[in-house]
């Protein structure tokens, strides 16, 4: 049981994490708009970067919501994983020296929030999960 608790209050922060973060995405026009702004740097039309945006910040509270129930936690773990990596090997090479300076910030985080997600890619979403509900019945 102890060994469960690990995992659940992992879950719960990236679950507050994610909810947060991506709604703070959608109900902010500003941060969006530099979102959109950094893709359309890529090459991106800046319409259709804003669109990815958005959809992108609706399944940040989809997963987020997903980690808060502790539903298909493994499947949000590989999601949010394979997001981080998107992250740290294409989007932060195209931000500004100013926003993170060398491995900055932006990309720490990206790291520590990847390492989240392996831990609970291997163990699971713990107890008090929907998971573990389903597993028993």
């Amino acid at each position: 049981m102890k060994k469960d608790l690990a995992p659940f209050f992992l879950r719960i922060g990236l679950g507050i994490w994610l909810v947060v973060l991506s709604l703070k995405f959608l109900f902010k026009a500003k941060v969006i708009a530099l979102a959109a702004n950094i893709v359309a740097e890529m090459g991106v039309p800046l319409g259709v970067s804003r669109i990815l945006m958005i959809i992108a910040s609706w399944v940040g509270v989809v997963l987020g919501i997903m980690f808060l129930l502790g539903f298909l936690t493994r499947i949000a773990a590989v999601l949010l994983g394979l997001a981080m990596l998107f992250s740290i090997f294409v989007l932060n090479w195209f931000l500004p020296a100013a926003l993170m300076g060398p491995w900055g910030g932006f990309v720490l985080k990206d790291i520590v929030i990847l390492g989240a997600s392996l831990s609970m890619l291997f163990t699971g979403a713990g107890w008090l999960s929907l998971d573990e509900l389903l597993k028993s019945v």
